[in-house]
């Protein structure tokens, strides 16, 4: 009885992360260098160990997360909470999560959550409502502003299905994202495309807001509501086959 028990704990203990899980079998090699990883398993601890700075602001609400059978994650309520992170000051930064909406509908309008603002006035990056229930991906620097839509394939980026993975790099004047969403179907489909803005990127701040405008007097309707999961920061952008490692991992 004792020893089944025991084994019980340890396979609980094991299935809490989903990316560990993933690693026994995936075939690419874990990205190094990170800044910051944030599993959000009850806690916002940094599990590199560097201690990077995260502050979640408002209400502290854990739900089910990327790993639907143990694993936990954050749920935003689009009105009070978001997270705040300190990766420290640099003109190169890359952010990898999953996430989901907490409607059955996505995104509506008039909504436009921010999932990524960096350095007040640096780069932004939206959800904004579409058609047939999905989503555009805006981002948006200086005067400038891009879209998924422009791709044509704004139909793939489902944010309420299943856990979709949200990937952006921005330094220089360049900018890149992925984004690997699911259809009702069940099936991932991922979009991904470069940018190359007029101006180079100049962050007045080190701060990062996911989950809310970083603009104090323009917060009105860019809260996200839903579920956030897995955060990754990076100094660097990611490879193909580093972001491969990530696009491997399926939500449970």
């Amino acid at each position: 009885m004792i020893s089944l028990l025991a084994i019980l704990l340890f396979s609980q203990c094991v299935s809490e992360n989903i990316e560990e899980k993933y690693a026994f079998n995936n075939p690419v090699n874990k990205p190094t260098g990170e800044i910051a990883w944030f599993p959000l398993n009850g806690n916002l601890n940094d599990s590199t160990g560097n201690n990077t700075l995260i502050s979640l602001a408002g209400p502290v609400v854990y739900a089910p997360g990327l790993n639907g059978e143990s694993g936990l994650g954050l749920l935003l309520d689009g009105a009070k909470n978001y997270l705040v992170i300190s990766p420290g000051y640099s003109d190169t930064i890359a952010v990898l999560f999953w996430m989901k909406t907490s409607s059955s509908s996505g995104i509506t309008n008039p909504n436009q959550p921010v999932m990524f603002d960096y350095g007040f006035n640096a780069a932004t990056v939206s959800l904004v409502d579409a058609t047939s229930e999905a989503t555009n991906l805006v981002i948006r620097q200086g005067g400038s502003e891009f879209s998924s839509a422009s791709l044509g394939e704004e139909k793939f980026l489902n944010t309420y299905n299943k856990y979709s993975l949200f990937y952006f790099e921005t330094g220089g004047n360049s900018a890149s994202f992925s984004f690997q969403g699911y259809m009702i179907d069940g099936k991932a489909h991922k979009i991904s495309s470069a940018y190359e803005f007029p101006a180079a990127i100049e962050p007045m701040t080190d701060l990062l807001y996911i989950g809310r405008s970083a603009d104090p007097q323009n917060t009105e309707n860019t809260f996200f509501s839903g579920y956030i999961d897995e955060i990754h920061i990076f100094d660097h952008f990611l490879s193909s086959d580093e972001l491969n490692y990530y696009l491997t991992i399926q939500p449970e």
